[in-house]
């Protein structure tokens, strides 16, 4: 196999590892480099906003079911301009 073309098999290997379905997607990582989550799909700056917080603050530990993640949506202030 060309090095080229291992590139590219190594990098979709990858993606489907980290359960990257679509484009794009972001892959959040904790500070320890732990896979949090894909999120797919383009998002603007406010709705970005809602992750980075998320993430930032640890509370998606504390989110288990979809219902606690909606009441979090749902509550979420932004604060980043469109």
């Amino acid at each position: 196999m060309m090095p080229q073309r291992r590139t590219v098999v190594i990098a979709h290997e990858f993606a489907r590892y980290l359960k990257v379905r679509a484009y794009p997607t972001m892959v959040f990582f904790d500070e320890e480099a732990n896979f949090i989550t894909p999120v797919t799909g383009y998002l603007k700056p406010q709705q970005l906003e809602l992750y980075l917080k998320l993430f930032q603050s640890d509370k998606y530990k504390e989110l288990t079911k979809q219902k606690q993640f909606n009441e979090y949506y749902r509550s979420f202030k932004p604060t980043f301009k469109e």
